[in-house]
């Protein structure tokens, strides 16, 4: 039997470093966006949320953002 704690539900952690809590985010895309981030995110095997999620942050961690 493992001694690792039992896996929580639910996504993991965004940033796994940090102890601050995640802030809802609501954004509004138009359907021809929405539509070409969809076939994106279906090509690359993650959900439309996870790759605005890393979109984003590659945004803010570039050294001009």
């Amino acid at each position: 039997m493992s001694d690792s704690p039992p896996k929580r539900p639910g996504r993991p952690a965004l940033d796994a470093t940090s102890d601050s809590p995640s802030a809802p985010v609501h954004l509004k895309l138009s359907a021809a966006d929405y539509d070409k981030a969809d076939k994106l995110a279906t090509l690359k095997r993650e959900s439309v949320q996870d790759l605005i999620r890393r979109g984003l942050k590659r945004l803010l961690d570039d050294e001009h953002g």
